[in-house]
């Protein structure tokens, strides 16, 4: 049912996006020196110069001396008013999840092989709550795990709001506690869709709606007056999570 909600706000979120800018044919990015910044149409380059199409039709002749940096258009996708997209090279993110009983900080890295593939690997903060209900008692544990794990992105558009589908496969190591002296570490598994925002500058935003999956063995120390003993346990975490985060490209 999960599977049948996420392919269902897939198919939505295309239909939103076809409206949206599409990306321009050959478009660069020269920033200067001065502070300008070209934005259009890369009509040729030669050993010394570029010459650039802007949107007032004019053409410019621009020195890579004078410049800061330049966005070529293998390298980005440029939409308009000047927002654009990568689709080659290296970025960093940070992301925020949160479901009921869960949370997680996640730090990752990236490699952006063309506009379809990207793929990384990195590390984050999860933490997973439950509880167990016996017949003479209530016990509630808390797990808090470092998880190291590889990722990879495909996207279904090169539009300015852009769908991709994304993955996570991980290890947990889950840290013992006075409540839980007994922890065996787990795997993390992570899938589900998400919605790239284009920007005018290397910071964008990104939202995912996933299916997060873990486990966890160990035993639980109960405060519980009413336990009869200690709790040993089995438990793998489904999970429905909303992520918010942030990438920076170069």
């Amino acid at each position: 049912m999960r599977f049948i909600f996420l392919f269902y706000l897939l198919t939505s979120l295309s239909g939103y996006t076809q409206n949206m800018s599409k990306p321009q044919e050959k478009g660069a990015i020269f920033k200067l020196y001065d502070g300008t910044i070209a934005v259009g149409k890369l009509l040729s380059f030669n050993e010394s110069t570029y010459k650039l199409k802007i949107i007032t039709g004019d053409t410019l002749t621009i020195d890579p001396f004078i410049t800061t940096k330049i966005y070529l258009p293998e390298e980005i996708n440029l939409y308009g008013k000047g927002r654009y997209s990568y689709k080659k090279g290296l970025k960093g993110s940070f992301a925020i999840g949160v479901s009921p009983e869960h949370s997680n900080f996640d730090f990752s890295g990236s490699y952006i092989l063309n506009s379809k593939f990207s793929f990384g690997g990195g590390f984050g903060f999860h933490n997973n709550s439950f509880s167990i209900q016996t017949v003479s008692s209530a016990h509630w544990g808390n797990i808090f795990s470092r998880t190291y794990f590889v990722n990879g992105q495909f996207f279904f558009t090169n539009r300015a709001q852009r769908i991709y589908a994304t993955g996570k496969l991980g290890y947990s190591d889950h840290r013992e506690t006075r409540q839980l002296p007994i922890l065996s570490d787990g795997i993390v598994l992570e899938g589900g869709v998400g919605l790239e925002f284009s920007s005018k500058n290397k910071v964008k935003y990104f939202i995912e709606l996933s299916q997060y999956t873990s486990n966890a063995k160990g035993a639980l120390v109960s405060n519980d007056v009413n336990a009869l003993s200690d709790i040993e346990f089995d438990i793998w975490f489904h999970r429905i999570v909303f992520t918010m985060g942030i990438q920076i490209g170069k």
